[in-house]
C-alpha cells in the first residue's frame, strides 16, 4: 500500500509543483496604452518615376495633402502633363512623351494647403 501511495503521490506532487511554477496567475502581460497618431497626410504620387516612349502615355495617381491639386512645374518639351480630377482626394496625372530632345524631365504637383503647400515631383524619362 505504501509503495502504491508513493507511486501515485510523487508524480502528482511533481505535476502540481511544475504546473504551479510555470503558470502566471496574473494573466497576459499588459503594456501601457499609447495614443494613436495617424501618419502625416503628405502629398504622394504613385509611381514617383516613369519611363515612356514618344507618344506613350502613363498615368500617375496623386493623393494626400489638401485638394484641389495643381501642376506647379510643368515638364519641358520632353513630355506634356494634364491633371484630371484635381478636386478629388485621388487625382490622375496623365503624362505623354513628346520628344527625345531632352529625354529627362519632371512634373511637380502641389496641393492646396493654405499655410505651406506640399509638393511632389514625378521623374519622367522619354526614350
Amino acid at each position: 500500500m505504501r509503495r502504491f501511495a508513493l507511486r501515485f503521490f510523487l508524480p502528482a506532487a511533481l505535476f502540481v509543483g511544475i504546473s504551479a511554477c510555470s503558470k502566471d496567475s496574473s494573466g497576459p502581460p499588459t503594456y501601457p496604452q499609447q495614443a494613436y497618431t495617424p501618419p502625416a497626410a503628405g502629398l504622394t504620387a504613385m509611381p514617383l518615376s516613369i519611363s515612356l516612349g514618344v507618344g506613350g502615355v502613363q498615368h500617375v495617381s496623386v493623393s494626400g495633402g489638401t485638394p484641389p491639386y495643381s501642376i506647379s512645374a510643368a515638364p519641358n518639351a520632353t513630355a506634356s502633363a494634364v491633371l484630371s480630377n484635381a478636386d478629388s482626394t485621388v487625382a490622375d496625372l496623365k503624362i505623354t512623351g513628346m520628344s527625345v530632345d531632352y529625354y529627362s524631365t519632371a512634373v511637380t504637383v502641389k496641393d492646396n494647403t493654405a499655410s505651406s503647400p506640399r509638393t511632389v515631383s514625378v521623374a519622367v524619362t522619354v526614350n
